[in-house]
Parts: structure tokens; C-alpha cells; sequence
């Protein structure tokens, strides 16, 4: 198992993980006027099948494999406020992550209001990372939100840690819940996916600490058959 690099490695990742040929969508089934990044776009075309149930899930916040704790912004429902175009919004409207509107950047760097809900930032800031990135650590996150076998206090400590230790392939690595500007602390990467030598467990890490969520590869291949 390799370290992804990018929105393709992405995809070929999530379609191996879920067993499904292709997440691929056509051109024609982004709306033409959704004028947006490079990145943006080829995720969408790439990953595009995931996006089914966003919509469900912004009515009655029901899981989906792009949107469960957070939601990737599927073709079409791209939003702007206080001139950031939001990709990812937190399934309450507390906070969300986005890139300058009407930027003509390939690849532009992202924004985030995340702490102004901890009195630490007012406003959009700088989060260190690229929209490619964001999108990448995004849908690795929802990945195992999406189909949780391991969630704190659903099973024993010493059990979730056992099997968070066998995750010990690192494959990624992304900003999320950062802040450039604002200390060591906040600008480090701040999520870490990590995977099995068996390649059927994948595991969320926070800061380099098990963050109580894992994510089963049969478990995923099963619920994925409800929405492709």
C-alpha cells in the first residue's frame, strides 16, 4: 500500500476499497454554469457517484458517503459565504472550509471559520493546505465516519487501541481543523489516515492520537450497495 498523491489516487483508492469499478460522473452531469477550480471539478467527475444522499443528509443529517460528520459539496450545491465558495460544511452550519470565490486558481488555497467557535479567530482564515488536499483528507474522513466499526465507547479501550495499532500504514496525511498564523500548534497537519497490512481496516488519527474512529472494508461494501 502506497501514500496517495492525489484526486486520482483518490479514486482509485475509494473504488478499490467499496469494490466498485468506476465513481466517475460525466461533464454533463455538472451543471454548466458551475463555474470552479481544477481540483474541484476533477473530484466531482472522479468521485461524483459518491455524492448521492448529500442532499438527505443536509434535510435529516442521515450518513452518505461523502457527508456524515462534515459534507463534501456534491456538483451543483456549492455555496459562498462572506466571499468563500464553502466545500465542506459541518453537519450542524457551525463552520465550513472553502476557497475564494471567483479565484482563477487551478488548485487555490482553502479558508476556514472553524475557530471562531473557539474564540481563537474571527472569520475565514487560512487553513495551509490546497483545495486538492482538502478534498482528499475530507473524503478519507467521511470514508470511516461513513461506516464506523470502532467509535469511543462502543467497544472496550484496550480493544479500539489493539486495532487501531494494526492501522500502521500511513497514507495520508491532510489539514483540516488548522490555522496558519496562529502557532505551531494550530498549523500542523491535523488528521492522519492509516491503514492495515490486510488493507481492510482504515483508521482516523487526530494530531498523531487514535482518534476513537475505524472504519471496516466488508462493512463499507455492504452499506455502499444502498446508494450505488
Amino acid at each position: 500500500m502506497t501514500n496517495l498523491r492525489d484526486i486520482d489516487d483518490l479514486s482509485g483508492f475509494l473504488a478499490a476499497w467499496y469494490a466498485v469499478d468506476d465513481l466517475a460522473i460525466s461533464e454533463k452531469d455538472i451543471p454548466s454554469h458551475a463555474m470552479v477550480p481544477k481540483a474541484l471539478r476533477q473530484a466531482w467527475l472522479k468521485l461524483g457517484r459518491l455524492s448521492v444522499g448529500y442532499e438527505n443528509w443536509v434535510r435529516t443529517g442521515a450518513p452518505s458517503p461523502l457527508a456524515c460528520q462534515d459534507g463534501l459539496a456534491p456538483p451543483g450545491k456549492l455555496l459562498v459565504a462572506d466571499g468563500i465558495a464553502l466545500v465542506v460544511t459541518e453537519n450542524q452550519g457551525n463552520w465550513a472550509i472553502g476557497y475564494e470565490a471567483g479565484t482563477d486558481l487551478p488548485d487555490p488555497p482553502v479558508f476556514s471559520n472553524f475557530l471562531e467557535q473557539e474564540g481563537t479567530a474571527q472569520g475565514f482564515i487560512p487553513v495551509g493546505c490546497t483545495l486538492s488536499n482538502l478534498i482528499i483528507t475530507t473524503a478519507l474522513t467521511e470514508t470511516i465516519m461513513f461506516s464506523v466499526t470502532d467509535s469511543l465507547g462502543a467497544t472496550p479501550k484496550a480493544e479500539q487501541q489493539k486495532r487501531a495499532a494494526s492501522c500502521d500504514h500511513l497514507i495520508w496525511t491532510g489539514h483540516y481543523y488548522n490555522a496558519m498564523g496562529l502557532g505551531p500548534d494550530l498549523e500542523k497537519p491535523s488528521h492522519q489516515i492509516k491503514i492495515n497490512p490486510a488493507g481492510d481496516l482504515l483508521c482516523l488519527f487526530f494530531d498523531d492520537r487514535f482518534s476513537g474512529f475505524l472504519a471496516n472494508r466488508t462493512e463499507s461494501r455492504k452499506l455502499i450497495r444502498q446508494f450505488l
